[in-house]
């Protein structure tokens, strides 16, 4: 099994090749997708226990950028997808305890995809900054 920091540090790079001015650097962006995936794939198979995997990717991030950009990506998938209250108290419980994985979540846009006592309780962590 890939352990999470492998999977931090992979999506990390996808993140930073794709992004890349250079046009080579962009076209190996698929050798790191892998970490997307596998991400995308423990949010299926245990949405529950994904909010710690993001939270070390969170980490793991670069700078604040990134931190949006994963906000708006799997953390966003994982709140409208996953709509159940375990995965909410688990998102709300380590944002009020990581401020990286804190910065993550207040970039995701929940309204309207989630119950309005979530978003209230997603809210009251704070605008993105």
């Amino acid at each position: 099994m890939t352990s999470p920091e492998d999977i931090a540090t992979a999506y990390w790079e996808h993140y930073r090749r794709s992004f890349s001015d250079e046009r080579d650097v962009r076209r190996s962006a698929d050798e790191c997708f892998w970490a997307v995936e596998v991400i995308e794939a423990r949010m299926r198979e245990d949405a529950d226990s994904v909010v710690a995997l993001l939270v070390e990717v969170a980490d793991a991030a670069p700078d604040d950028r990134a931190l949006a950009y994963l906000g708006a990506g799997p953390v966003e998938d994982l709140l409208r997808r996953h709509g159940g209250r375990v995965v909410y108290d688990r998102v709300v419980g380590w944002a009020t305890r990581n401020e990286r994985f804190l910065t993550a979540v207040r970039c995701a846009w929940i309204d309207d995809h989630v119950p309005a006592d979530v978003a209230r309780r997603l809210h009251a962590l704070g605008p993105p900054r």
